[in-house]
């Protein structure tokens, strides 16, 4: 049960970006200290965003005179452009930083890129349902985030890290119903959303998938006993990525699932107050639509 009250649940899908220029992101060349498996995880996931999100943006956009008759969606659809271009944009400069410290971003980007192509050839209901798929993944990942302050002290020690995270983060939450809910007015078929859920994995989990298993090969040399054990310490304290989180993922084949079944109104509460004075509004969704 929620434990923030109507009068105080949230409201609103605000566009706003980090204060920090995450192209000069001071971090160190292991983003998870003495752990290059999980840095090189984490680097994969941030190389996928730019041209994912773009994708979602524009999946979302093939659907927009859906909603021009009823303006609480159309706020909520601008909202999610506005959001996810803004992921992209922050995701693109921060990439450029891990490019830097040696991490594959540059290639694992081309790849999604080419993967987002082939995708977009398929039926605009297919594409929809993909997003859908993805942003209930991208969800449960920012619930265990924002939850878990063990997994952000142990996978995103680095300020500058943390904030890029967490402010992404709290909007995937503030926004992870939008795709589904735009979906069902297209389309109501369980097979549909499986069908998404199964493209999803295929075209940009199995890219993630080789683009981090090349990152990681390309630096064996580092793959230590003592690094090694510091991977098995990091799984165990952090939430993550593990059984939980594969579970909660696991719930929409559910076939009466709902995003909103997952409540997380007091995380989007409490982090909008937390991450207020770390955030600049911004109106890039403005033209969005």
């Amino acid at each position: 049960m929620s434990t923030v009250s109507t009068a105080t649940r949230p409201t609103g899908i605000p566009v706003r970006r980090p204060n920090v220029d995450l192209a000069q992101a001071d971090i160190e060349r292991w983003i998870v200290p003495g752990d290059p498996l999980f840095s090189h995880l984490l680097a994969a996931l941030s190389a996928v965003f730019p041209n994912g999100e773009d994708f979602f943006v524009e999946s979302v956009r093939n659907y927009r005179s859906k909603v021009e008759d009823d303006p609480e969606m159309k706020a909520r659809v601008k909202g999610f452009i506005g959001q996810e271009a803004m992921h992209g944009r922050e995701h693109r400069a921060f990439n450029v930083r891990l490019a830097e410290l040696g991490y594959p971003t540059v290639a694992l980007d081309r790849d999604i890129l080419r993967s987002a192509r082939r995708l977009q050839r398929l039926p605009k209901p297919v594409q929809l349902a993909i997003t859908s798929a993805s942003e209930h993944f991208t969800s449960v990942l920012a619930r265990a985030v924002l939850t878990d302050e063990q997994t952000r002290r142990t996978l995103f020690p680095a300020p500058d890290g943390e904030l890029l995270i967490t402010w992404h983060a709290l909007e995937e939450l503030e926004h992870k119903d939008v795709a589904f809910d735009l979906l069902q007015t297209v389309s109501r078929s369980y097979v549909l959303r499986m069908l998404g859920l199964f493209l999803a994995a295929v075209g940009f989990g199995r890219v993630v998938a080789v683009g981090y298993a090349r990152g990681v090969l390309a630096d064996h040399q580092y793959l230590s006993r003592s690094a090694l054990r510091r991977n098995r310490h990091n799984f165990r304290h952090q939430q993550m990525v593990g059984p939980r989180s594969w579970l909660a993922i696991a719930g929409y084949i559910r076939p009466g699932f709902h995003p909103r079944h997952i409540d997380t109104d007091a995380l989007v509460v409490e982090w909008r107050e937390r991450l207020g004075p770390a955030l600049t509004p911004n109106r890039i969704s403005s033209g969005a639509m």
